[in-house]
């Protein structure tokens, strides 16, 4: 079934499309701990006034040696503590998020992979709305 967008759902999603995302993106680079890009992310988060609808990490480590997995074995989290430096190579999912439980999510995502001089974005799709 497809429903309109609401007000609440585009202002939600133009948070992350223009603010939350990018600046979790931006605050990635080698050398910089795992939690600079949750921390920035929170940080809009917070500004905006949706710390209620944000209540995960910002992204989580994939690949051969750390398979996603619900479990949450061996993954290495984009999340606020987790002071491990990033390494050219490493490779990240930001599945940024916002809910209003038991109405609706909003969300867009994005895969990197760390280089020498920052990080490289693995896709070239578009982040517009998509109706569930």
């Amino acid at each position: 079934m497809k429903t309109k967008q609401n007000n609440s759902q585009k202002l939600l999603y133009n948070i992350y499309i223009q603010l939350t995302l990018d600046a979790a993106l931006a605050a990635m680079a080698p050398g910089r701990p795992c939690s600079a890009a949750h921390d920035a992310a929170q940080a809009v988060i917070d500004a905006a006034g949706h710390t209620a609808a944000f209540r995960k990490r910002i992204g989580y480590s994939m690949g051969a040696a750390f398979a996603p997995d619900w479990g949450e074995g061996a993954i290495l989290s984009l999340f606020s503590g987790v002071e491990r430096a990033l390494e050219p190579g490493m490779v990240f999912h930001l599945p940024a998020t916002l809910r209003r439980y038991g109405a609706f999510t909003v969300g867009a995502s994005e895969t990197v992979i760390v280089t020498e001089t920052g990080i490289e974005v693995l896709s070239s799709l578009p982040r517009g709305i998509t109706r569930c």
